[in-house]
């Protein structure tokens, strides 16, 4: 009888329990979200205490679970200190010490309209207590610098600085390079312009940064783009009218001169890929363009040259008979052959050149060493004092029509590429 009844009362709590706490053993408490602060930026501002006469300037970052952390500057007293402490979204209050003098600052703040974090607060010091309020902005930094052409003293213009995280783009001046602010965070910069490479592609920043400089290292232009800088139109030689025309033609560049015995020479637009920095180390460079003349005969001949200030040749090739000729070109406004062009290499044959398909020609320099280069085959190379009174060099298409009777010459270019090997500072 002893046993049943305690079998029942087992049973009967058993059933007073299941119907108090239910099937799923009661209500399950769920922990709160960690704090997550409204005001989780970097901050900079001014503050001032108008009882005590002091003021300054603040930069405090709020975490995201609010601790405060930063540098107060008392301009009055000139000292400064480190600030830490903690905050939710509507108090803060943190501590700081002056040489062997601390205080603490407690207080409350918000965003105003303006989106201001506007702070009062009470501060307290040996023992005293002050009333004052600051008033902060979203730190912000700016970026500048310079995109080079190559010589490290000329800036290129129209290069387009592009900024991460949505900061858009900038372009840069000729005479001032570029420059953006109110920056936040880490923001990469990257130079662009169509077919340019540069020596660095891009570069990360998170503070305010100057001289921030690119180099343009090469450039590559298969002529798809129509507005890549090439020149268009009619080009007028020495007083001659109509002498060179110059378009994009179904993805390649073309070259036509009406005029026998002249010789037409196209330099990009804005030529900044041919400029490269002979202050810094070795003046190492490569120059490629396919080529080959649209209507072939045996008068037509084309290339590439060469320019300084003062030094001036050009890379002929002639596909008819398979020859190949270097020329300097003494007098800078002449564009006749017959007179201001010196053959220093003469009309010489070889095989390497094609005759039905097209060259693929380069002029490669090495210091003062050049070689000429066609279709992966090493003409002739020279010794060239280029640079004894210039900076800046520029590589140029030529074409000319060797013939007296035979115009107009058409010669088209393809997949023209320029290559800076300089190691910049």
């Amino acid at each position: 009888m002893i046993n049943l009844i305690s079998k029942g009362t087992i049973l009967l709590c058993l059933v007073i329990c299941f119907l108090i706490t239910g099937c799923g053993g009661g209500d399950r408490v769920e922990n709160p979200p960690p704090f997550q602060s409204d005001y989780a930026e970097d901050w900079e501002g001014t503050w001032v205490i108008p009882e005590l006469y002091q003021s300054g300037t603040i930069s405090l970052t709020i975490a995201a679970d609010g601790k405060i952390s930063g540098t107060l500057n008392n301009e009055t007293l000139m000292k400064t200190s480190s600030i830490s402490g903690t905050s939710d979204n509507t108090n803060f209050a943190f501590s700081y010490q002056y040489d062997s003098t601390s205080g603490t600052v407690k207080g409350t703040f918000g965003l105003n309209e303006n989106h201001h974090l506007i702070g009062n607060f009470n501060n307290t010091i040996s023992g005293n207590t002050y009333e004052g309020s600051f008033d902060l902005t979203l730190k912000t930094y700016g970026l500048a610098g310079c995109v080079f052409t190559g010589d490290g003293t000329n800036h290129a213009r129209n290069i387009k600085i592009q900024f991460s995280n949505g900061y858009g783009t900038v372009n840069s001046d000729y005479y001032e390079g570029w420059q953006k602010d109110g920056f936040r965070g880490s923001v990469t910069v990257t130079p662009y312009r169509y077919g340019y490479s540069f020596d660095i592609p891009s570069k990360t920043f998170s503070t305010d940064t100057s001289n921030i400089n690119f180099y343009i290292a090469g450039f590559q232009d298969d002529f798809s783009n129509t507005g890549s800088g090439w020149m268009i139109g009619n080009s007028t030689i020495g007083n001659a009218k109509e002498t060179s025309y110059l378009d994009y033609i179904n993805n390649e560049y073309e070259m036509v001169i009406n005029t026998k015995n002249q010789a037409g020479e196209v330099y990009f637009q804005q030529n900044a890929f041919a400029l490269f920095p002979v202050n810094y180390g070795s003046h190492i460079y490569d120059a490629e363009v396919k080529a080959y003349p649209f209507t072939p005969t045996d008068t037509y001949c084309y290339g590439l040259s060469i320019w300084s200030v003062t030094k001036k040749y050009a890379f002929f090739v002639r596909a008819s008979d398979q020859s190949y000729a270097i020329y300097q070109i003494t007098t800078a406004s002449s564009f006749d052959l017959r007179w201001g062009w010196t053959p220093i290499k003469d009309w010489t044959s070889d095989s390497h050149i094609n005759q039905s398909t097209p060259n693929i020609i380069k002029i490669s320099q090495n210091d003062s060493q050049v070689s000429f280069i066609v279709n992966g085959y090493t003409l002739d190379s020279r010794v060239f004092d280029l640079f004894s009174s210039s900076k800046e060099m520029m590589i140029m298409l030529v074409a000319a029509n060797l013939s007296t009777s035979q115009f107009p010459l058409k010669i088209r270019f393809d997949d023209f590429t320029f290559t800076n090997q300089v190691i910049y500072p």
